[in-house]
């Protein structure tokens, strides 16, 4: 199963690269990246084609269209199997797109798959939301 993971960007030069690092360190490794920026006013464009990674696909939008429409962008980008939606600020745990894949594996007839978060704002350790594995 391929994954084409999608990462909207906008103004993420700080955190964007810890995001696709995480990615790129998964232990499952059948995947793409596709980013789309909304017209970055900052370094994220330079950050993310600092990278070196044939699996990296970058895009810009021609004008802002703003977070709902730059989702849109997506789908025409893709060839994976499984579309997976991250942000520029996510970090994923090592295992979580073998998790992904192996939630789909369970059954033919599942459409969707939502992994477990910790969000947190200056402190990783007061978590801000937290939404734990079932």
């Amino acid at each position: 199963m391929k994954l084409s993971i999608c990462v909207p960007s906008y103004n993420g030069e700080k955190t964007i690269a810890n995001a696709i690092n995480s990615i790129l360190s998964q232990s499952y490794q059948k995947f793409e990246i596709i980013i789309n920026d909304d017209c970055s006013t900052d370094n994220t464009e330079k950050v993310i084609k600092s990278i070196k990674d044939s699996r990296i696909f970058f895009f810009k939008n021609k004008k802002n269209l703003g977070y709902g429409d730059n989702l849109k962008t997506f789908r025409p980008h893709t060839s994976g199997d499984v579309m997976v939606m991250m942000a520029q600020d996510d970090i994923l745990l090592r295992d979580a797109l073998q998790k992904i894949v192996d939630g789909f594996s369970i059954d033919k007839d599942i459409a969707i798959v939502t992994r477990p978060y910790y969000q947190f704002e200056n402190d990783p350790k007061i978590p801000v939301r937290y939404w734990p594995p079932p």
